[in-house]
């Protein structure tokens, strides 16, 4: 049940997640979850993780921590999530690195 709290992300409840965690459950949501908020931009659009990224502890090791102030962001936006892709950005990056989407 507490399959990620060797690496001390996970707790009983959800204010126990760390940023590096809840990243990473977020993406994926994004990309599976057709009632998650965004779907339509991701999984709904195509964009998908990476299998390796189906286990948190291989995420960690490719991603590392995430710093303070960043999130996960995709280097080429139309690209999926996966080790080549993606980086911790501040929001002020991200936002210079959105695809442009018709009105």
């Amino acid at each position: 049940i507490m399959r990620y709290a060797r690496h001390g992300h996970r707790g009983n409840e959800p204010t126990d997640r760390t940023p590096t965690y809840n990243s990473w459950r977020k993406a994926r949501e994004r990309v599976y979850n057709p009632n998650a908020a965004g779907f339509k931009y991701y999984g709904g659009r195509g964009v998908e993780m990476c299998n390796r990224w189906d286990s948190f502890e291989n995420f960690l090791f490719d991603m590392g921590e995430r710093p303070a102030d960043t999130t996960i962001d995709r280097i080429n936006p139309f690209g999926n999530y996966e080790p080549t892709n993606c980086r911790w950005s501040t929001r002020q990056v991200q936002a210079n690195n959105k695809r442009r989407r018709a009105a």
